[in-house]
């Protein structure tokens, strides 16, 4: 999919920099699965908390 999003160049250099993608594209995949990831573990945390 295309997305056109206006992302500010400090925020695109320190997501590239950690990523550490091929591209930009490949950067961005990387950052947002593993961003994902995190929300998911937390959301599974606070599932056992309250159980």
């Amino acid at each position: 999919m295309k997305v056109t999003a206006i992302i500010s160049d400090n925020l695109i250099s320190e997501v590239k920099k950690y990523a550490k993608g091929k591209n930009l594209t490949e950067s961005l995949t990387i950052a947002l699965k593993e961003w994902l990831a995190v929300k998911r573990i937390k959301e599974l945390n606070n599932m056992v908390k309250e159980s």
